[in-house]
């Protein structure tokens, strides 16, 4: 059971992992190429979202599982845990930032499309952040 919660973990890591650097690169590709190619790279960020959503959902899932079965509620190293998980709930809160951002940029705000891309390298700099911290806890 427990290497079975593993594996879906790191499905969720590399789903994740997939949607934020994903979202990063096309935001970048967007702002570098002509204006007649935005669209058309536009369309690849909505796919990355989901996966990043979905890699989060699953590591929401399978992380709590994985700490009571394997740890028994508690991690090998507890303050790089809780360092962790701080930067969890940024991130999260953070990705509620976004898509509301994303709803602005839909809508036509200009201002908010600007802000993409910057506020793509915070997240993933907050993913890389949790995944630092993950390993350093449980390592």
């Amino acid at each position: 059971m427990n290497s079975l919660l593993l594996i879906l973990h790191l499905f969720g890591f590399g789903a994740t992992f997939t949607g934020f650097f994903g979202a990063f690169f096309v935001a970048t590709a967007t702002n570098a190429r002509p204006a007649p190619d935005a669209p058309v790279l536009e369309r690849l960020r909505p796919y990355f979202a989901g996966f990043g959503h979905a890699g989060i959902l699953i590591l929401l899932v399978t992380g709590p599982l994985l700490l009571w079965l394997k740890w028994g509620n508690m991690p090998p190293f507890p303050t790089m845990f809780l360092l962790k998980m701080i930067f969890l709930g940024l991130l999260i809160l953070f990705g509620i930032v976004m898509a509301m951002n994303a709803r602005k940029a839909r809508a036509g705000d200009l201002v908010a499309v600007g802000r993409r891309p910057i506020y793509n390298r915070v997240a993933t700099t907050l993913f890389l952040l949790v995944m630092v911290f993950a390993v350093l806890a449980f390592d």
